[in-house]
């Protein structure tokens, strides 16, 4: 019972990163069909400059690499 409440505190800090990998997976999502309704409509664009969109874009989904990188790593080390 003592070792169950070890691996809940252990599991916390991975628990929260796997929430904020989803919640940037999510983001990634949002910023495609973002993508594909600017090509099929380009005022969804806005006054912004495409080489702004593209730098966020890009951060975007190397955060989320990164991000899924790091938790796959996590599950699959020895506890």
């Amino acid at each position: 019972m003592n070792q169950d409440a070890s691996d809940q505190q252990t599991n916390k800090p991975l628990a929260l990163l796997e929430r904020v990998t989803a919640i940037v997976l999510v983001l990634v999502i949002v910023s495609l069909v973002w993508m594909i309704g600017t090509a099929y409509w380009p005022e969804l664009g806005g006054s912004t400059r495409t080489e702004t969109q593209v730098a966020s874009v890009t951060a975007l989904l190397s955060t989320a690499l990164v991000l899924v990188s790091v938790v796959a790593l996590l599950q699959t080390r020895k506890k």
